[in-house]
């Protein structure tokens, strides 16, 4: 091979390589903008949510400010309903909410005589901690359920717990384990948060996904720790609700179903026409808060 052939492919290599820099680079450029989106909305969920929560001008007297404390957490704040019955639900909000998320179900609920507790998770509305989805989490609804427990007129053994998307999950872990815990509805709640999140930013494959994963890594979620796809079934025989919006974008109707089909009999399905995340109250209507109270008025022995 003479001189002028070796330095032609010399000259040629090095283009090749210009070129693939400058390929890569522009496809560093472009994915930027998606992974810094896709961690920043999911690093919204474990940012603070306090604020000031003003009691409501429409809710029905007797009516109790609740404040209770759990290891981890600090003091929690929430609104209870007296029970007339000897039965009572406690109901755990969805992240990027607080207690008043859950007040038309708690309202359906009293009305029936069943007791009713809603109450801000560590880190949202009136209540102290940190946002985190995990042990926290599960000591406070703990120390809720020993809040409605200790409520004159209510029957220790004839307690329920509504969960909503993420409070679902948590609902779930702690049910499961709490023998005197006799009804369960999870609504809107995803199998497992990782498969949630494969969901959410499945747009740009793995350009997006990573990134939100990334975020909660670093914010300490608790991607694999007891999904409720690999406990509800543990639940049985006490009986279980999965209610789920039809037009939810977000736990999608299969997700929810697939949640369904883990647990074990004795179970209810309930699937809401027009209904997306977070709007079963308001879209649902009668059909879906007085599905939701039929559950627990039969699950709890309410008249």
């Amino acid at each position: 091979m003479d001189e002028r052939s070796t330095q032609s492919d010399l000259a040629g290599a090095k283009r090749t390589k210009r070129a693939a820099l400058l390929m890569g680079g522009v496809a560093l450029v472009a994915w930027l903008p998606i992974a810094v989106k896709s961690y920043w909305s999911e690093a919204q969920v474990y940012r603070s949510q306090r604020r000031p929560i003003p009691r409501p001008e429409d809710v029905p007297e007797p009516f109790e400010e609740a404040t209770f404390t759990a290891p981890g957490a600090g003091a929690l704040r929430g609104w209870y309903f007296p029970s007339t019955s000897g039965a009572a639900v406690v109901l755990v909000h969805g992240s990027q909410s607080d207690r008043r998320s859950g007040l038309v179900e708690a309202r359906s609920l009293w009305a029936r005589g069943i007791g009713a507790l809603v109450y801000d998770a560590p880190g949202h509305g009136e209540s102290e901690g940190e946002v985190c989805w995990g042990e926290a989490d599960r000591q406070a609804l703990r120390a809720a359920l020993g809040f409605v427990r200790a409520r004159p007129g209510v029957v220790s053994s004839r307690v329920g717990v509504v969960g909503f998307s993420a409070g679902g999950v948590i609902a779930t872990q702690v049910a499961v384990k709490d023998v005197d815990v006799r009804a369960l509805a999870l609504v809107g709640t995803p199998t497992d948060l990782r498969a949630l999140t494969h969901h959410e930013y499945r747009r740009w494959g793995w350009l997006s996904v990573g990134p939100a994963l990334l975020a909660l890594t670093v914010h300490g979620a608790e991607l694999d720790f007891e999904p409720p796809r690999q406990l509800v079934s543990a639940f049985a025989p006490r009986p279980v609700l999965v209610v789920t919006g039809e037009d939810d974008g977000v736990v999608t109707p299969g997700m929810a179903r697939a949640l369904f089909d883990a647990a074990a009999e004795p179970r209810q399905w309930l699937s809401l026409p027009g209904c997306g995340h977070g709007q079963w109250a308001e879209q649902g209507g009668q059909a879906y808060t007085g599905a939701l109270t039929a559950f627990f008025a039969r699950a709890l022995g309410a008249p």
